[in-house]
């Protein structure tokens, strides 16, 4: 994988970027991750503990589907003035070239940044890349029942509940209720 790569977008929040993963982010990913309860406990998939081969594996699959979309799919959320990596968000879907089907977002911010109004500027900044650069008609995201501050983070950004999905995701072998909200290009 290229260490070159200089696509970014910034956010509403000045020293805040997106940008494409590198594999010299994995430590990075790992350092925020690692064995991180209150992000995991938030996060669909994620192994615990989190490990650099994790990381990486992360890193080429998301590097795998930039060339299959030719588009970047997740991003990494970056301080702009070091450099320091504070957390990912991207896309997800059946088919993240169609400009029709309903896609997916997600994303996790390491807790030392939480409450800053990051998440709430990086849903901004893919919302106007989804929409404007990409063409998706339709986004969704799918929170689990517990994580009221992702729900006001898509609230503030023009998300609307649509429905309750109970026992609806498995985590940790267990069925969780969630809620799906969604967002149509206006």
């Amino acid at each position: 994988m290229s260490e070159s790569k200089n696509i970014e977008y910034t956010t509403s929040i000045s020293n805040i970027v997106l940008t494409e993963f590198q594999d010299s982010d994995g430590p990075a990913i790992v350092e925020l991750l690692g064995n991180d309860t209150e992000i995991h406990k938030n996060v669909r998939y994620l192994p615990q503990p989190y490990t650099l081969q994790n990381a990486l594996e992360f890193i080429h699959l998301y590097d795998d589907l930039k060339k299959k979309y030719n588009r970047i799919i997740n991003f990494a959320i970056k301080e702009k003035s070091s450099g320091k990596l504070i957390g990912s968000c991207g896309f997800g879907g059946s088919d993240l070239s169609s400009t029709s089907t309903e896609i997916e977002i997600g994303y996790w911010i390491g807790q030392k940044y939480w409450g800053k109004g990051i998440g709430t500027s990086i849903i901004q900044t893919l919302l106007h890349i989804g929409f404007d650069e990409y063409k998706y008609s339709k986004i969704n995201a799918i929170v689990f029942e517990w994580n009221i501050a992702s729900q006001k983070i898509l609230i503030k950004n023009g998300f609307q509940k649509e429905k309750f999905l109970k026992n609806y995701l498995e985590k940790d072998g267990k069925l969780i209720n969630a809620i799906k909200f969604i967002r149509t290009k206006t």
